[in-house]
C-alpha cells in the first residue's frame, strides 16, 4: 500500500469512527452525517482514487455549504446542530483532499471536533465505552502515523545505518 492511500484509509477511519454515535443522536440531520460516512467509506474502500481541486472550486463548494446549514436551519434546539452540520460537511471535504502525512495531520483537528460533538451531545451510559474504545482508536492512530513517517513506501526505514 502507498503512502497516499495509507493515510487516506486512516483519515476514514477516523472519519467514520467520529461518525459512529451520531445516527443515535438527533444533534446531526442525518442527510449531514451520511454525507460524510459515504466520503469515509469511498477514502476505505477506494484509497487510492484522489480527488483534488482547485481553489475555485473549493471556495464555490464552501459556498455551497454554507447555503446547505442556512437552510437546514436548526437554530431553535441550539447552536451544536447548526455548528454540527458546517464541521460535518467541511470535514468530508478537508478529509477527501488528504494525499500525504502533511495533510492527514492537517485533517486530524476537524475529525477530532467530529468526535467531540459526537461524545458530548451523547447521553447514554454507552458513550462511557465509546470514550474508553476512542482513547485506544486515536493513541494506535497515533502510533500507525509514526511508525509510517520512519519508512517509506519500499519498506526501508529512512534512517539507515550504513557500515563503517
Amino acid at each position: 500500500m502507498t503512502t497516499t492511500a495509507f493515510y487516506r484509509r486512516m483519515a476514514g477511519l477516523l472519519l467514520l469512527w467520529s461518525l459512529l454515535p451520531l445516527p443515535f443522536l438527533y444533534i446531526v440531520m442525518p442527510p449531514f452525517w451520511m454525507i460524510a460516512g459515504c466520503v469515509a467509506l469511498v477514502l476505505i474502500l477506494v484509497p487510492t482514487w484522489s480527488l483534488k481541486l482547485e481553489p475555485w472550486a473549493l471556495n464555490l463548494i464552501a459556498v455551497v455549504i454554507v447555503i446547505a446549514v442556512v437552510m437546514a436551519g436548526g437554530v431553535r434546539v441550539g447552536p451544536l446542530r447548526p455548528l454540527g452540520h458546517l464541521l460535518l460537511l467541511l470535514t468530508a471535504v478537508r478529509v477527501s483532499q488528504v494525499i500525504d502525512r502533511r495533510s492527514f495531520i492537517k485533517a486530524l483537528p476537524a475529525i477530532f471536533l467530529v468526535w467531540v460533538i459526537a461524545l458530548t451531545s451523547s447521553t447514554h451510559v454507552t458513550a462511557l465505552l465509546y470514550f474508553a474504545v476512542s482513547a485506544v482508536v486515536w493513541w494506535w492512530t497515533g502510533m500507525e502515523v509514526q511508525l509510517a513517517a520512519l519508512a517509506v513506501d519500499d519498506g526501508e526505514p529512512v534512517a539507515t545505518v550504513r557500515p563503517s
